[in-house]
């Protein structure tokens, strides 16, 4: 759809990446199990070959958080 090829086009335009696990999910349709990935990590180049990703716990809805870690210590830009 034309929000994945926006999201493309700007992942290539500022040479990002998607930090992704094989299998990951962060939304569980309960009432016929489909599962699929909602929420994305992106990343610099720099930061992506030392991120990891994970499913952050239940927290009683069909919406897990996830939890982006990386192995430096990471600032917000846009909050400084």
């Amino acid at each position: 759809n034309s929000t994945g090829k926006n999201l493309q086009s700007l992942m290539e335009e500022k040479n990002l990446g998607i930090l992704l696990e094989e299998d990951f999910f962060t939304y569980l349709d309960r009432k016929n199990g489909t599962k699929s990935c909602l929420d994305l990590c992106l990343a610099t180049n720099e930061l992506f070959i030392v991120g990891e990703v994970s499913r952050g716990p239940d927290l009683g809805s069909d919406h897990f958080p996830i939890e982006c870690r990386f192995e430096m210590n990471v600032y917000n830009l846009l909050k400084l």
